[in-house]
């Protein structure tokens, strides 16, 4: 299991605490985003092997602020079916860049930057975009946005020895 954290600028917080709805889309991107990139790291295609994920929406941070970013719990790696039975495979824990480039894809997924623009100059959608309720004003920090896995530790005591980790 790897933790995935996925972290939104301040004026994307705002939208999302006022229309909460829109989250649904997000993490439905997020999600399959993320999987493919599992998928694909074992050589096959999304029909070819399942993954699964449970994400936590959290809506503040440990200051009590408003800090709205998703926690989502995945598969560190697929299941593909073999000989009628499901065969977990692991998957490489990602590099740097290839974080960068998942979170560039699920921020052009979302339709916050198009797709030619860098990931450095990041501008506002458009009123008529799907988040187009956001203030014109641009993120004083490009690339606020952050994604990120948690690892868990290599060798993590067994609660059932009697030991607490």
């Amino acid at each position: 299991m790897r933790q995935w954290v996925l972290s939104f600028p301040i004026p994307l917080r705002l939208l999302f605490a006022t229309h909460p709805q829109l989250l649904a889309p997000v993490m439905q991107i997020v999600h399959r985003v993320i999987a493919t990139f599992l998928i694909q790291q074992m050589g096959l295609q999304r029909t070819e092997a399942k993954t699964g994920a449970v994400t936590l929406i959290q809506r503040f941070g440990s200051a009590a602020n408003l800090n709205i970013h998703l926690h989502c719990l995945m598969l560190n790696g697929v299941y593909r079916t073999t000989e009628g039975l499901p065969v977990f495979h692991t998957v490489h824990a990602p590099t740097a860049t290839e974080l960068q480039a998942l979170l560039n894809r699920i921020i052009k997924r979302n339709g916050l930057i198009p797709a030619a623009t860098p990931s450095h100059q990041v501008p506002l959608p458009e009123p008529t975009a799907p988040f187009g309720l956001l203030s014109r004003e641009r993120p004083k920090r490009p690339g606020s946005g952050r994604l990120a896995p948690m690892n868990r530790p290599k060798n993590p005591r067994s609660w059932t020895d009697g030991s607490r980790t």
